[in-house]
């Protein structure tokens, strides 16, 4: 993977998952983070599926699964596969910031702004957040709590 051709070492990966046990463990890790890196989701479940990995390391790659869907699902405007992407997620791994923000964003584009502005206020008790800053903005603006450009 490191000659940037991440779908080539995945093939190489998927043959080698015919090996012995220890082997093919590792090719199926190997497969399921080569199909991520390229964004293949769908391909590096069904390596999940198949490959004998260990818990901790299924464990990451379902987060990552899911991280890439929900943000795919963001990006195609399918704010509630966002969220129940992001709520499946949560069962493997706490939420980082960026993906704390997308669900703030999905909230409010499904007007659930009460349950944004608390999203975008838990981000910004982090630190300094831009997009989070701007998603209050909103909510704010949205339910008449500031007067826009004010």
């Amino acid at each position: 993977m490191e000659l940037e051709r991440p779908y080539d070492a995945a093939v190489y990966f998927e043959r080698a998952m015919s090996g012995d046990s220890k082997t093919a463990s590792e090719a199926g890790y190997g497969a399921a983070l080569a199909y991520l890196r390229k964004g293949m989701t769908t391909e590096a479940a069904s390596v999940l599926r198949r490959a004998s990995l260990t818990s901790k390391r299924a464990s990451e790659i379902q987060t990552a699964i899911l991280s890439q869907q929900a943000v795919n699902a963001f990006d195609q405007r399918q704010y509630e596969q966002t969220l129940a992407f992001l709520d499946q997620r949560s069962a493997f791994a706490p939420e980082s910031i960026d993906l704390m923000v997308i669900r703030g964003w999905a909230y409010y584009q499904l007007g659930r702004t009460s349950s944004a502005e608390k999203v975008f206020r838990r981000v910004l008790q982090t630190g300094r957040n831009r997009q989070a800053a701007e998603g209050l903005n909103a909510v704010l603006e949205r339910t008449g709590k500031i007067i826009p450009g004010g």
